[in-house]
């Protein structure tokens, strides 16, 4: 059951399975995540509390609403910035390769995490930024979002790898 369960995590983060804040701590029944607001693919999954999603990374800065400007929007670096919350099982399965990826750019880019159940209202940063599905990537650079880069869900390591390189390309012209 445990090798099931793993998986469909891996087959959950290779699909860019996402989480709303409506299936916290729910399980998960309906076969259509994508209709059913889950958490998982396939019908398997449960979103419950976790660890503390990207504490004590060296290579993913921890942010909050505080500092979530002038560490994201004013950084001379470009920045990329994972939406996650504690709960959201797609969430736990990226972060190691979120974090494994963003050690290898250190110096080029700035990567950092956002805990969305920071958020208490409509007018936060998620609303500033119509993150609306968890894990959401967003890169900044200058200051401006450049949301067409942006993804839901988890991505491979060399997927992610193309994306950044992608992104520093389109930072230098």
């Amino acid at each position: 059951m445990k090798k099931a369960i793993a998986i469909a995590g891996l087959a959950a983060l290779i699909a860019g399975a996402s989480c709303f804040s409506e299936t916290k701590g729910k399980p998960i029944i309906n076969e259509n995540a994508s209709t059913n607001n889950a958490c998982s693919v396939n019908g398997i999954g449960y979103c419950s509390p976790s660890q503390y999603m990207f504490a004590g990374s060296e290579s993913v800065e921890e942010l909050a609403p505080e500092n979530f400007d002038s560490t994201v929007l004013e950084n001379k670096l470009p920045v990329v910035v994972k939406f996650y919350a504690e709960w959201c099982p797609p969430c736990r399965n990226f972060k190691p390769i979120f974090e494994k990826v963003c050690a290898e750019y250190e110096g080029r880019l700035v990567c950092a995490a956002y805990n969305t159940d920071q958020e208490n209202g409509e007018g936060g940063i998620m609303g500033r930024y119509g993150v609306n599905r968890i894990p959401t990537t967003g890169f900044f650079n200058g200051g401006n979002a450049e949301t067409e880069r942006w993804f839901v869900g988890g991505k491979p390591e060399n997927v992610l790898r193309t994306l950044f390189d992608e992104f520093l390309k389109g930072c230098r012209e």
